[in-house]
């Protein structure tokens, strides 16, 4: 029953219209993870970002454009200068979703698998004396399974910049005031949690492409070094050899 959903962190049962126990029929649909630990989030936004996890790329197909074509909309139910709960509310949980499945798949599985790889390439090259063709082809499989991250990158700045652009332009504004109602203090709220998820996501977009850059340069340097290994030096692109491990 929907009694026992009251207890439990997610409910998956289905809702059924029952007049006499309305206060029953309300699923467990909003929680906190370690990704939202201040605010709750929708479980829907979990599914999508497990499902970018597992690789069951069908759960979120298409997810990108039906969420800007949702803010978009609320953009045109809201009327000109005027910017929503509603409308913040969904950048604000589409844009968490996006990054993070851009931090997990992108970042942690994509970015840093590549540059271990090329890492470990190097230490079994040195240690062999031989190449190892099967470690090779990991690398460059592991950078062909890193060309989708590019759209997302793309997709999540423009969202983000739609989003922070549309607020910039309204009548509510970014700067607060003192005399702002307490739905209005709410809205506010909002508005600085999706300000900060954009500047997150600059520093995840930052990381991501130092790491890969990293990597390409690790990469050329299995071939121009003779001991196949290369640490960082700031000025690589006058003398690549003094990087030489």
């Amino acid at each position: 029953t929907w009694g026992k959903c009251e207890s439990q962190n997610v409910c998956y049962d289905v809702a059924a219209a029952d007049k006499n126990t309305p206060q029953e029929l309300q699923p467990v649909l909003q929680y906190h993870t370690p990704y939202n630990v201040t605010k709750k989030t929708n479980h829907g936004s979990v599914l999508q970002v497990i499902s970018a996890l597992t690789r069951l790329n069908a759960v979120s197909f298409q997810d990108f454009n039906f969420g800007t074509s949702k803010a978009r909309s609320q953009v045109d139910a809201d009327g000109v200068g005027v910017v929503s709960k509603r409308y913040v509310h969904h950048v604000v949980t589409q844009a968490e979703c996006a990054m993070a499945r851009f931090f997990i798949v992108g970042l942690l599985q994509n970015a840093m698998q590549t540059n271990l790889q090329v890492t470990l390439m190097g230490l079994q090259w040195q240690m062999t004396g031989k190449r190892d063709n099967q470690m090779l082809l990991s690398v460059i499989l592991c950078w062909i399974g890193a060309m989708p991250d590019i759209p997302d990158i793309v997709f999540i700045g423009r969202f983000l910049y739609e989003g922070n652009n549309q607020i910039k332009n309204s009548l509510f504004g970014r700067e607060a005031r003192d005399n702002e109602t307490a739905e209005e203090k709410e809205l506010r709220k909002l508005i600085n949690a999706l300000w900060w998820r954009s500047v997150r996501f600059i520093f995840y977009m930052v990381a991501y492409g130092y790491i890969q850059f990293w990597s390409l340069l690790k990469f050329i340097a299995l071939f121009e070094c003779p001991e196949h290994m290369w640490n960082w030096v700031w000025n690589f692109a006058w003398d690549f050899g003094e990087g030489c491990a």
